[in-house]
């Protein structure tokens, strides 16, 4: 989380309330980058919940509930159930080794 907030400070203070529904905050944990591992439902689950709580705490309420997240990580079924299941998210890459499994899926 200390990545995203780092991240999400500067932006905080350059966009304004009313910039935030052109705003998607995408993600991808540090140690999976460039790995091909893939983050759990649940620790996609909480980065979520902490970027909302640091968001509503840092901005407010309504850009905290309203803003998209992207889980931009390696994909495997759970957490693409999680993506689909999150009315926030969207998908942002196809597995790089998987990509006949994932658009069989999404069909």
């Amino acid at each position: 989380m200390d990545v995203c907030i780092r991240q999400l400070k500067p932006v905080v203070e350059a966009v304004g309330v009313n910039q935030w529904s052109q705003i998607v905050i995408a993600y991808e944990p540090v140690w999976a980058i460039g790995t091909g591992k893939v983050a759990t439902k649940e620790q996609a689950q909480e980065v979520h919940a902490n970027l909302r709580a640091w968001l509503a705490t840092n901005v407010n309420a309504d850009v905290a509930n309203a803003v998209r997240i992207v889980y931009g990580g390696s994909v495997n079924v759970s957490i693409i159930l999680f993506i689909l299941k999150n009315n926030n998210n969207r998908i942002k890459r196809r597995t790089k080794h998987n990509n006949f499994f994932l658009l069989s899926f999404l069909h």
